[in-house]
């Protein structure tokens, strides 16, 4: 996957920016040829050699992110109850880097937040999968950070609504 100057693109961290060149350096006694990709204030190189989908991707387009849509609205799926291991996995999604992971972290987040209360670790990943997600929905749909930020919201309430459907169908414990 090539990326030319100009090129909209995702860092997998760091979210939407813009190649802004190529450029050689020297590094440990050998060149390599780097994008330059300016994501908000920060300038970062990314080796051309191994940049793929990972470590950048062209931003979704707008008619793409309907699938997401179907994601973000459907019931939570449940989260391990111990922490650790939790954030474990919630980290290995985020080092996915897709815009459907993300999606699946925010809602999973969601729907468990109505349940309990999120930790710090919790909140940390949701806050940054939000703000990775929502940048790039902004970008590639063009619109206003709070009409992005409603059609979420809408979304997640659909979900809360499904997650909710889908545990009341579960059967009641008995208790001796």
């Amino acid at each position: 996957m090539a990326f030319q100057v100009g090129d909209k693109v995702v860092h997998r961290t760091f979210g939407p920016g813009e190649v802004l060149r190529l450029e050689e350096k020297q590094l440990a006694g050998l060149s390599r040829l780097y994008y330059v990709v300016q994501v908000s204030k920060l300038t970062l190189w990314v080796p051309v050699v191994g940049a793929d989908e990972r470590s950048l991707r062209f931003i979704m387009e707008g008619t793409d992110f309907n699938k997401l849509y179907k994601i973000l609205r459907s019931p939570g799926e449940p989260l391990t109850d111990d922490r650790h291991q939790r954030q474990i996995e919630l980290v290995e999604r985020m080092q996915e880097g897709t815009l459907e992971g993300l999606c699946r972290i925010i809602r999973d987040l969601a729907a468990r937040s109505h349940f309990r209360k999120l930790n710090e670790n919790d909140s940390s990943i949701m806050n940054h999968a939000l703000e990775l997600l929502l940048s790039e929905w902004q970008l590639s749909q063009g619109m206003p950070a709070k009409e992005v930020r409603r059609q979420l919201d809408a979304l997640l309430e659909e979900s809360k609504e499904a997650t909710q459907r889908s545990v009341d169908r579960l059967p009641t414990p008995i208790h001796n």
